[in-house]
């Protein structure tokens, strides 16, 4: 329900020549948008070659936009890649090696050869006619091949990955949908420091304890257990003035979504709404449950 965007520096220096370019770049990838940027190359160099591309007899709103579009990706959340940018390359060159070693949705770009590229390639013709939409809602089946392929770009291209649900347990319903999209995380991620983090209520009845289910993921799963940077489970409680934990999410660095339900594969046919949150709850939401604003933990076990 997200969608990885290699931007070229090159594109985005004419992208600034247009006044109606340049407002449609920033509608394009403000959130709830599923458009997300690469963080490739890293800032400082896209950058540097974003101005580089710009001629030095280019009038001043020209130059105003771009600083605009530069101080926008800025502040973007943009996917992390472990893939070297190498100065010997050109940038066609560096993205057509980096989605062959792992898979790229969109490239924005002057010229790369479509057969070359994993994903599809959007030229400055295109953007200017205008871009279909993505949809950033979906009903999902609750099935896990359903939920891994709903979910899964949101979670191979996110670095921190946060489950919230005030039910999760270690039944077989849950467990394999946790397993399976664990799994995707870290299979199909385009760098290698993947954490999680699972929160849970410590109030509700009959559930295991963080260190239960740790230990689980240890001794059943040793293979995910090594390949994430960090897994945290915890059970909290909601602090004094603080929101009831009853919602379910998946929270990101990227995005994150709002279910209906909880992370349980259910009988065939079974679905669940699924919807990216705007700009403005994802911030609240992140607040809460990640930095943990809303809630007292009770209990966690984190891998040492």
């Amino acid at each position: 329900m997200i969608y990885e965007h290699f931007i070229e520096p090159s594109v985005l220096a004419e992208l600034a020549k247009s006044k109606r370019n340049y407002k449609d770049f920033i509608k394009q990838f403000t959130e709830p948008s599923p458009r997300v940027i690469s963080n490739y190359p890293k800032f400082k160099s896209f950058r540097k070659m974003a101005y580089n591309a710009l001629p030095t007899t280019e009038a001043e709103i020209t130059k105003l936009r771009l600083d605009e579009l530069i101080a926008f990706i800025k502040e973007s959340h943009r996917v992390v890649r472990d893939n070297e940018f190498s100065g010997e390359r050109t940038w066609q060159e560096n993205v057509i090696s980096a989605s062959e070693d792992c898979f790229a949705d969109f490239a924005l770009a002057q010229e790369i050869q479509p057969e070359n590229f994993s994903g599809q390639v959007i030229s400055l013709k295109d953007f200017e006619d205008g871009l279909d939409d993505l949809c950033g809602q979906a009903i999902v089946e609750k099935e896990v091949d359903k939920m891994v392929t709903a979910f899964g770009n949101l979670l191979r291209l996110s670095s921190q990955i946060t489950f919230v649900d005030p039910y999760f347990n270690s039944t077989s319903k849950v467990w394999e949908v946790f397993i399976a999209l664990v799994t995707h995380s870290i299979n199909e991620s385009p760098n290698s420091g993947t954490s999680i983090k699972v929160i849970y209520g410590a109030d509700k009845a009959n559930l295991p304890s963080p260190q239960h289910l740790l230990d689980k993921l240890k001794n059943e799963h040793s293979e995910l257990y090594q390949g994430l940077k960090n897994i945290e489970f915890m059970t909290v409680r909601t602090s004094p003035g603080g929101e009831a934990l009853h919602n379910r999410y998946l929270i990101t660095d990227l995005a994150a979504l709002s279910l209906g339900f909880g992370f349980d594969a259910r009988e065939q046919g079974q679905t669940d709404d699924v919807s990216l949150m705007g700009k403005q709850q994802y911030e609240t939401r992140y607040a809460q449950y990640v930095e943990l604003t809303a809630f007292d933990v009770v209990e966690r076990a984190t891998k040492n």
